[in-house]
């Protein structure tokens, strides 16, 4: 049968959430489709039609769009995403090795677009995470977001931590920025500002990231 909206597992950490589409589509059981969630673009994989009883049981929970079916190059797309995030995983451990912090990476996954991505990880002490994410929004050109896998998915959104990748920001943020170059930095837009369905031109040049966290869905029952 023929549905509009669907319940789609994405990302590393196993997330799942009501995804739609303007018009009924087919889609079986593990069928992989482009969608934007509240971090990007990527792919989700179809678990089941989504239902009345699901829309009130997600009912304060975001609903992201399915754009197609993912085709042969959209999956290629994904692999190459997924190779370069294992890079830039080891080189995120490589690191936070030499700079003794104390935190521990767990996962990267870059978003289709190839300019987004959540680095995963755990820490037992507060530090500052500018060191190691400098270098690598600039080396890797992307808008990293971390994602504290030990917070409680119901403590508030911490205050927002941004930098352009070229010294000068404090902990206010973009406006804080010394260097004048806050207006190219990436970091303090949302992630949900619309990506462009050109998925394959090249990154944008301008870098940055954010400690806003990207929270876990709380586990529901799926009827």
């Amino acid at each position: 049968m023929n549905h509009r909206e669907y319940l789609l597992s994405y990302g590393n950490a196993g997330d799942f959430a009501r995804f739609q589409y303007p018009e009924p589509l087919s889609c079986p059981r593990g069928a992989r489709l482009v969608v934007r969630s509240h971090r990007g673009q990527e792919i989700g994989i179809v678990m089941r039609p989504a239902t009345e009883a699901h829309s009130h049981l997600l009912a304060d929970r975001f609903v992201g769009q399915i754009l197609r079916p993912a085709t042969e190059g959209d999956l290629e797309l994904a692999e190459r995403m997924r190779q370069r995030s294992q890079e830039l995983y080891s080189e995120a451990r490589r690191f936070v090795a030499e700079l003794l912090l104390p935190m521990e990476v767990l996962d990267v996954e870059i978003m289709l677009d190839g300019r987004q991505a959540i680095l995963h990880y755990l820490r037992w002490a507060e530090c500052d995470p500018r060191p190691l994410m400098d270098p690598l929004s600039r080396e890797y050109r992307l808008l990293i977001s971390l994602h504290d896998l030990a917070l409680p998915a119901a403590e508030p959104e911490p205050e927002e931590l941004a930098t352009c990748g070229e010294g000068g920001c404090s902990s206010g943020g973009c406006g804080s920025c010394q260097s004048g170059k806050c207006d190219t930095c990436l970091s303090h837009k949302k992630m949900k500002t619309p990506v462009s369905d050109e998925l394959n031109r090249e990154p944008a040049v301008a870098v940055g990231y954010s400690t806003s966290i990207v929270e876990a869905p709380a586990k529901v029952s799926l009827l």
